[in-house]
């Protein structure tokens, strides 16, 4: 069996990865000059069971309402781009019952869970040194209203078997002491033990390289597929320079998905959802915190990478566009010096970075056939969870193809558009 995968992040890559595995002849497409040029590339780095929650709630549509006019709001949308996005909002709100939205985060949690422990495995196994941090991932509060309606998701977390608890200032400050130099120091946090941290762009790399290095599996760089054709032989890739002819066809193009798929008739609603990062050089490597983690208030993540802090924050529905300007980061430096004064080096490269999440209208990604398309498969729409679910997703996509036994719970991940 010959199969493409379309998309050189860490979703496209650990699938191919999986294949690879079990003894499939793979073929990575990537448009860029390397793997890992897109959302993989400087994500938070959080890999986090602990707060596998979907967006969509009851309460959802007052909560961006009131973004709509407000560019600089953390979480929100582009008045223009609501717009031309009423097909995916329509669908997000239908999805926005707390049935569903109970229903979906529970799903996702339980694959996010697999994925976490397969990922663990993955790097027990080769030994890759992806600056991971293995102390857990902290959610901190500065109101002790907000600390206290935290204990309801904990209870949750821990009802689906995940090593959670919130702890108060005291315990917070002796668990990660760089907080006692915070101006406002945080009243507690939700501590969840089974997250950790770590470099998606880096494990990518790896990956792709030990893809390469197999002799069943091929990265193809600076190649752009502009299309698939299902014909007697197979499925064909078609690029500008050359067409390839595959029994199978894995779409994991993130944000870009679903316009992909759309020219072959195929829908899935998936939004790009825009955030931006830093990856700075710190001042004093003792100041550095040992355990990385989400400001709540702030909606911005602080995770330490080795020797480097990355500072990931803003999460806004304006289309396909990357570009990025300083103005953009102002609320990662205000964060990073009120949590962390002094840490950042300001005036070393921050290594700026603006990318798109894939978030389909329902939370949850596609991880199936397409209906009606011999040989065509899907795996995206992960959301901000890419990075977390990916090793669970590649091996439901693994199995499927295979026809071997499926983890419970996986039929949440069907095609259903």
């Amino acid at each position: 069996m010959r199969v493409a995968v379309l998309g050189g992040g860490v979703i496209g890559v650990t699938t191919a990865y999986e294949l690879m595995k079990a003894g499939i002849d793979v073929t990575v497409f990537e448009a860029g000059p390397t793997v890992a040029t897109e959302a993989s590339a400087a994500n938070a780095s959080l890999v986090t069971p602990g707060h596998a929650v979907v967006w969509n709630a009851p309460q959802a549509p007052f909560r961006y309402a009131s973004t709509l006019f407000k560019p600089k709001a953390p979480v929100g949308f582009n008045p223009s781009v609501f717009v031309r996005s009423i097909p995916w909002v329509t669908s997000f709100l239908r999805n926005s019952t707390s049935r569903r939205s109970s229903a979906a985060t529970t799903a996702i949690t339980r694959l996010a869970l697999s994925s976490a422990h397969q990922l663990k495995d993955l790097l027990d196994e080769t030994g890759f040194d992806i600056d991971a941090a293995d102390r857990g991932v902290l959610y901190w509060h500065n109101s002790e209203k907000d600390l206290a309606n935290e204990q309801h998701h904990c209870d949750f977390l821990v009802s689906e078997g995940i090593d959670a608890e919130i702890i108060d200032g005291d315990a917070l400050l002796a668990l990660e002491p760089a907080f006692g130099r915070s101006e406002t120091p945080p009243v507690g946090a939700l501590h969840v033990r089974d997250d950790f941290t770590g470099d998606c762009r880096l494990l990518t790399e790896k990956l792709a390289e030990s893809i390469e290095a197999a002799d069943n599996g091929h990265i193809t760089l600076d190649t752009t597929v502009s299309k698939v054709e299902v014909g007697d032989g197979g499925i064909a890739v078609i690029a500008p320079s050359k067409t390839e002819l595959f029994d199978n066809v894995v779409v994991c193009l993130g944000a870009a998905t679903g316009t992909f798929l759309n020219l072959h008739n195929v829908r899935i609603p998936i939004a790009p959802v825009k955030g931006y990062s830093i990856t700075a050089t710190v001042t004093d490597q003792a100041m550095l915190p040992t355990i990385g983690g989400v400001d709540f208030a702030e909606f911005c993540a602080i995770t330490p990478l080795g020797d480097r802090l990355r500072v990931t924050a803003v999460a806004r529905f304006e289309g396909y566009d990357t570009s990025y300007a300083p103005s953009n980061f102002e609320t990662h430096r205000r964060v990073a010096d009120s949590v962390f004064p002094g840490l950042v080096d300001w005036d070393s490269p921050l290594n700026e970075w603006a990318g798109l999440r894939p978030m389909s209208s329902d939370g949850k990604p596609t991880i199936d056939a397409v209906p009606g398309t011999s040989g065509l498969w899907v795996n995206a729409g992960h959301g901000y969870l890419g990075w977390t679910l990916s090793m669970a997703s590649a091996d439901i996509i693994t199995r499927k193809m295979l026809g071997r036994d499926l983890p419970r719970g996986t039929e949440a991940f069907a095609y259903r558009w």
